[in-house]
């Protein structure tokens, strides 16, 4: 759990109530008397905050190991300042006016005031020094500390050692002693061997006789540990900023601000449907994505923009902003990576200021003094702000990746070493199609830029290649199996035979229909077959099977009372025919075109394994070209194979679907509806939007012949003038000439 410290009142009678843990109660006496005896040694840091630009310094403050499961957590800074308090931590008395405290990581816009606390006097004091390789900062005082004895450190004092240090217990600020055992040593893989140690402070002996400290939880076991801090490797402030200076300048040239246009989405009666679920984002109805890119060479740009398939096929230009420049520098897509957020662009023209990644093990920082860049973009403009960071600990994730930990918000983090080398961004790790979790957040983690290089180093093998930038017939393809599925329960898996292979009808589909000259078709799928799963080689998880839940929508409407519907609801009106581009069929596409798979099948009590390759379905209703006829106010789209298979026609009957109708429009006021169908214009018959153009050119009055599920009926509609024929023309034509194609 969090250990939370909170203000109090402070005496030096809170020496009385010093937390004692010793390992033997013989022992207990030498607490004590060490508890006393450095009462006057260890003093109380206050860092008071404040917030900057409206803006809290999220997650930082005090880390602590927790006793529960052993990870580090952290006196959330944002807490603090909602509770009028201070952080507070323990500092150590060098000199009169020289305290060693422990790294807060708080960037100074943050900070109101730093006091040191002893008794009933605080004194104003500033940071003056920061450790190389310790989470440790020195403060010098305004003014000597009254009362405050420095520690004498001796690096020949003997076990046992006992590890001192004040904190809040119970709401009173008290001494901690607690002994230390300096036995078993850790060799990690590629680390030299140290002591973890659980205990934290100024270790002492029995007579209180300081030795060293530990601050990260690590000792040498050649006992370097046994030293004053003065012998520690120091950064002064002015090193300090000079390194920030430096680390700016290079970030500044090499993580760029980069703009990303697109197309405007095709739009769809998917779009107005209020009946389905949509996994939509901001970025699907976006035209202008503004992103972070790192500089890789002088001509590559890997641009941290977590796209999805939908969203990159609409991309047409990448645009990268120098620092303080407006005119920017074109970017050609090369690609997108498979398994992280990212695309790669290669620069018209080169750049220079690259970022160099730092080849070796990230580990290899744990504790180190690192400089954070935290940069961001709000709209059009990039802030950054620099500090100095470093990585707590690690946790191992994906494939066994080691992921660095800091305190703060990583989201936007990235992490410098002293030489300059880049050492860690924030990348988001991409979900793979099928893997999506609808409910959650998909959010940037610190990734080691070695991780990254390597990925680049071999591009080929690491990018997705259905996530690029498509033409707009191509923007809304669909892959499919070439089936119609009915949605498994409980009581059909039963009756099916099928209730373990589904999770009891969680997932599955029945199908009811295959389309000839389908991938299913040819790999011999049944009608009354149930598909389970997809499985795709080196992904260990298979794909669900799961048929949409709006697709029964359509049936469900009560298309009896279609007439009774208010022309401002034509929008929310569904389609009667399952939309193609169902959530599995779009899993399936982010598979990519071609990739071989294996369905998993029951038939009759056996599991099946049908191979199969994802394909490319034919054009469907959603993707047809369309018309808009201005002078009727209605959109028309021709039958597409799913369409005719709901209306049971052939390629040969006529008909053209109205797909929308505008409110107050001509179409509208002759009372026609959404998704009937025109099959005659004055008596010519209709296949394609061609077709319609030349039955409709020069017409003033029109006859047309509605079909509406089964039912049909003639409408007649008069216009003010004759229908110019040039107004079908350009685009109109066009479409027609690919729909009779």
């Amino acid at each position: 759990m969090m250990r939370r410290i909170r203000t109090l009142p402070m005496l030096m009678a809170a020496l009385a109530a010093a937390v004692i843990l010793p390992s033997a109660a013989a022992r207990q006496g030498d607490a004590a008397a060490i508890a006393r005896s450095l009462a006057n040694s260890i003093v109380r840091v206050e860092y008071t905050l404040q917030y900057d630009k409206g803006q809290a310094p999220s997650g930082t403050g005090i880390m602590e190991r927790c006793p529960s499961c052993g990870e580090f957590h952290v006196d959330g800074a944002e807490s603090v300042l909602s509770e009028e308090r201070p952080i507070e931590t323990a500092g150590y008395v060098l000199s009169p006016t020289r305290i060693l405290t422990v790294d807060q990581f708080l960037h100074p816009r943050f900070v109101a005031g730093t006091k040191v606390v002893l008794g009933d006097e605080a004194i104003d004091a500033r940071p003056v020094a920061y450790a190389q390789s310790e989470s440790a900062v020195i403060l010098e005082l305004a003014r000597p500390l009254a009362g405050a004895a420095p520690l004498k450190f001796d690096a020949k004092g003997e076990a046992p050692f006992f590890a001192v240090s004040r904190a809040t217990r119970n709401g009173e600020w008290a001494v901690s002693v607690a002994p230390v055992s300096i036995g078993a040593v850790s060799a990690a893989e590629g680390r030299a061997p140290f002591i973890p140690v659980a205990e934290r402070g100024v270790i002492v002996t029995s007579a209180a006789t300081p030795v060293g400290m530990n601050l990260t939880g690590e000792l040498a076991p050649d006992g370097t540990w046994k030293t004053s801090p003065d012998n520690w490797t120091w950064l002064s402030a002015d090193e300090r900023a000079a390194l920030l200076e430096s680390t700016q300048r290079l970030s500044d040239a090499g993580i760029l601000r980069t703009r990303l246009d697109l197309r405007s989405p095709r739009v769809t009666e998917e779009a107005y449907s209020p009946w389905s679920y949509s996994d939509s984002s901001e970025d699907d109805e976006a035209t202008e994505i503004h992103a972070l890119a790192v500089l890789v060479d002088e001509r590559t740009l890997l641009v941290l923009a977590n796209l999805k398939a939908s969203v990159t096929a609409r991309l047409e230009e990448i645009t990268v902003f120098a620092p303080g420049s407006e005119e920017g520098v074109s970017a050609k897509f090369r690609a997108s990576l498979r398994d992280y957020g990212a695309l790669i662009a290669t620069l018209d023209e080169p750049l220079s200021g690259s970022l160099r990644a730092f080849s070796e093990d990230i580990r290899r920082h744990r504790h180190q003094l690192l400089i954070g860049a935290e940069i961001s973009l709000q709209g059009e403009h990039r802030l950054a702000y620099f500090t100095h960071q470093r990585i707590a600990t690690f946790n191992v994730g994906w494939r066994r990746h080691v992921y660095p930990e800091v305190a703060g918000d990583d989201q936007s983090l990235f992490l410098f070493d002293r030489q300059g080398a880049l050492v860690a961004l924030p990348v988001i790790k991409r979900d793979r199609p099928g893997e999506e979790d609808r409910w959650s957040g998909t959010y940037p983690t610190l990734t080691a830029a070695k991780q990254i290089a390597e990925t680049l180093a071999d591009l080929d093998a690491n990018t997705d290649t259905s996530n690029v930038p498509l033409s707009e017939e191509e923007e809304n393809r669909v892959a499919w199996l070439g089936v119609i599925m009915q949605g498994l329960d409980t009581e059909l898996a039963r009756q099916m035979g099928v209730s373990e292979l589904s999770d009891d009808g969680s997932i599955g589909g029945l199908v009811t229909f295959v389309y000839p000259d389908s991938p299913a078709a040819a790999a011999q799928v049944q009608t009354g077959d149930v598909l389970l799963r997809v499985h795709v080689a080196n992904r260990p998880r298979p794909l669900d099977i799961e048929v949409d839940e709006d697709s029964e929508f359509g049936s469900a409407f009560p298309w009896h009372q279609l007439d009774e519907v208010p022309e401002e609801y034509f929008e929310m009106i569904p389609k009667p025919w399952p939309s193609v581009a169902s959530g599995f069929n779009r899993t399936l596409t982010g598979l990519g075109f071609g990739t071989p798979v294996q369905v998993e099948l029951a038939r009759g009590g056996e599991v099946i394994f049908a191979p199969m390759a994802v394909t490319q379905s034919p054009t469907h209703f959603d993707a047809a070209p369309q018309f808009k006829s201005e002078p009727l106010g209605f959109t028309l789209r021709p039958m597409t194979y799913e369409v005719r298979r709901h209306f049971q026609k052939d390629e040969e009957e006529p008909g053209l679907i109205i797909a929308r109708i505008e409110p107050g429009s001509k179409a509208s006021v002759a009372g026609l509806k959404p998704f009937e169908t025109i099959t005659s214009v004055n008596d010519a018959p209709v296949r394609t939007l061609e077709d319609f153009r030349r039955a409709t050119a020069g017409q003033s009055e029109l006859r047309l012949s509605i079909l509406r599920m089964t039912r049909s009926r003639l409408v007649k509609i008069t216009l003010d003038e004759p229908i110019e024929d040039e107004v079908f023309g350009g685009p109109a034509a066009e479409a027609g000439e690919q729909a009779d194609g």
